[in-house]
């Protein structure tokens, strides 16, 4: 039900029917790979949704956000290899040790796909914790002035909730607001950049949380780099998929 409306969504939005829209569903399932579900996840919405825009609507070029604090691994699988869909993902990588282990910033894509898949992988672990500041950087630096010359049809959005505050370090650990927008009017009541860091650096030395992500989710799972053809499955519980 979840991945149907998900692409009657994603098809009224390409056909002009509607600006854009957001579907209050279950997760995009980011993590289900071609033949393994994986991470609470069974069937990858986002995934099959891009394939039926590609194939079946002739939608030659589409753009994946994943703003999960985890790497879409089942995405970035089924279209490895595809230059028709740039899947760009920001996410806690920990050089490998955070779940699911996969989405290092050297995995660029194969063969024709080589450079449309865009790994934005911070290490460190929490300290500090990403927030509003390196979301910002990201998307000003990399990801708008990437879209912007890949000029897709229609965009896709893995929306992801777990890189917001109020999430344990196991679980995520970030610190990204409900105030980190672009509008102007908003910018009165964003934090200065100094000061943002300044707070994440204070909370994380006040942080009495021990436990790593490591200890609570496996990581030795045998990371699967596809070639073309791959086809994609399913989800998590803590995210929606937004259009």
């Amino acid at each position: 039900m979840a991945v149907g409306c998900v692409i009657e969504l994603a098809a009224r939005v390409a056909s002009r029917e509607l600006k854009n829209g957001f579907a209050v569903v279950r997760p995009p399932g980011h993590h289900a790979e071609e033949s393994t579900a994986m991470g609470f996840c069974f069937f990858n919405s986002i995934a099959i949704t891009a394939k039926y825009l590609r194939d079946k609507l002739n939608i030659g070029k589409i753009l994946i956000v994943d703003l999960d604090v985890h790497h879409g691994n089942g995405t970035q699988q089924a279209f490895y290899a595809d230059p028709s869909i740039l899947y760009v993902s920001l996410h806690r990588y920990d050089e490998g040790n955070f779940f699911p282990g996969s989405g290092a910033p050297n995995e660029v894509g194969s063969g024709p796909g080589e450079g449309y898949n865009i790994n934005i992988a911070w290490t460190g672990g929490l300290d500090p914790p990403m927030g509003d500041v390196e979301y910002l950087t990201a998307f000003r630096t990399v990801i708008m002035p990437a879209a912007n010359e890949f000029d897709p049809e229609i965009v896709l959005v893995s929306a992801g909730f777990d890189a917001v505050e109020g999430h344990d370090p196991p679980l995520g650990g970030y610190k990204v607001t409900a105030k980190c927008k672009y509008w102007k009017s908003v910018e009165p009541y964003s934090v200065p950049v100094d000061c943002a860091l300044a707070e994440s650096q204070k909370r994380e030395r006040e942080e009495t949380e021990t436990v790593s992500a490591m200890a609570s989710l496996s990581v030795d799972v045998e990371q699967c780099i596809p070639q073309e053809g791959s086809r994609a499955a399913g989800e998590p519980m803590e995210e929606e998929p937004a259009l």
